[in-house]
């Protein structure tokens, strides 16, 4: 894999991880990425290198010459989101990498989409965050009729704005959503 392909991997699992996803940082991700690359997809890196210790990780990352590249602050902030990633339970660490794999395989237009709802989620208050999480968890299994039935609800009217009720559409959509 090459260097871009580690370091797109290792931003998009931080903003996942750290749920900072707002859409200046998504739509570099998306210039550093492009289109799908035969390099590899988002997360190989993290996969190939999660079952190493930590100082192993970091001796990748040093010889690689386009994190070697960035400018200090950056490669610390990159190490710091691997590190929050490895103390992350192995359960959250899997559905990152898939959320990974999901934005990995969006179409341009899906992922201005996703740019647009991220940043929308993000606007929210914390407390809104929270519900919208819960309630995009408790949605993942379902079929698409089902989620549109609760969507549309009248619990969910009388819980959910509904700029709150369309994010949780497009996330499930999608397929994708905020971190857990």
């Amino acid at each position: 894999m090459s260097a871009r392909g580690i370091l797109a991997g290792l931003v998009v699992v931080a903003l996942l991880a750290a749920g900072t996803a707002n859409g200046q940082r998504l739509r570099s991700i998306q210039q550093g990425q492009g289109q799908r690359r035969a390099e590899g997809r988002p997360g190989d890196w993290l996969r190939k290198n999660r079952n190493l210790p930590p100082a192993e990780q970091q001796r990748a990352l040093e010889r690689d010459p386009a994190f070697r590249s960035l400018p200090p602050q950056r490669q610390q902030q990159l190490q710091q989101r691997l590190e929050h990633f490895n103390s992350l339970p192995p359960e959250q660490q899997n559905r990152i990498l898939q959320r990974m794999d999901t934005f990995g395989r969006l179409n341009p237009e899906q992922r201005q989409h996703a740019r647009d709802m991220f940043s929308q989620f993000r606007s929210l208050p914390p407390d809104r965050q929270i519900m919208l999480r819960r309630a995009f968890r408790g949605m993942h299994d379902m079929s698409p009729a089902e989620r549109q039935r609760l969507v549309d609800s009248p619990a969910y009217r009388s819980t959910f704005t509904d700029q709150e009720r369309n994010l949780l559409r497009g996330m499930t959509d999608l397929n994708v959503g905020p971190a857990h």
